[in-house]
């Protein structure tokens, strides 16, 4: 890993099936210092694409579960996990003034705007990830040299977007869905 990679800060916003996959490539990367912010606990639905966690870990935080497992499979990596809402007002320029990049792995639109703003805001890179349905988009941001998330158009979402089902599915479609993963799961079907 190069010199600037071992010593960048990185933030990344959501430790779901997006931020799992990216912190995992990250830290065989080589980034070092990663500061993990994500205010969701862990539900059975996750386990399916949500490689860190294990039904042990149903209830749990995210980040802090991210941050135990990859301490323990590298001990040199120094994660900080933060279990707090993006929306607190904590996070002002003094939380991001340190990072080199800002990785937003958000699973709602109106967060990611939020992440944008701030990043914009505070003139640090952004690279956002997202899924709708069957849909998928990266895009960077750097101030002053690309858009803004707000001047880029979105898809609009025409189906559900399955992985972000919760406990308290809202549509038809997703309490099917959930009753099926919780079904699969609860007798171990499809399990390896």
């Amino acid at each position: 890993a190069t010199t600037a990679i071992l010593t960048s800060k990185v933030l990344v916003v959501g430790a779901g099936g997006i931020g799992c996959e990216l912190i995992k490539n990250l830290s065989k990367s080589g980034y070092k210092d990663i500061t993990i912010l994500d205010y969701d606990s862990i539900e059975i639905t996750n386990l399916n694409r949500q490689f860190y966690f294990r039904k042990e870990h149903i209830g749990k935080s995210k980040a802090e579960t991210v941050k135990t497992v990859l301490e323990r499979m590298d001990p040199s990596i120094r994660i900080n996990a933060i279990n707090a809402s993006i929306y607190d007002q904590k996070f002002n320029f003094f939380f991001y003034k340190d990072f080199h990049l800002i990785f937003s792995c958000l699973d709602n639109m109106r967060a990611r705007e939020h992440l944008a703003a701030q990043a914009t805001k505070h003139g640090k890179p952004l690279i956002d990830a997202g899924t709708m349905s069957y849909f998928g988009q990266a895009y960077s941001s750097i101030r002053f040299k690309t858009s803004c998330h707000n001047c880029i158009p979105t898809h609009s979402e025409q189906t559900p977007a399955f992985c972000t089902i919760r406990s308290h599915p809202q549509l038809p479609v997703h309490c099917a869905t959930y009753a099926k993963n919780f079904y699969d799961s609860f007798f171990g079907i499809n399990q390896a």
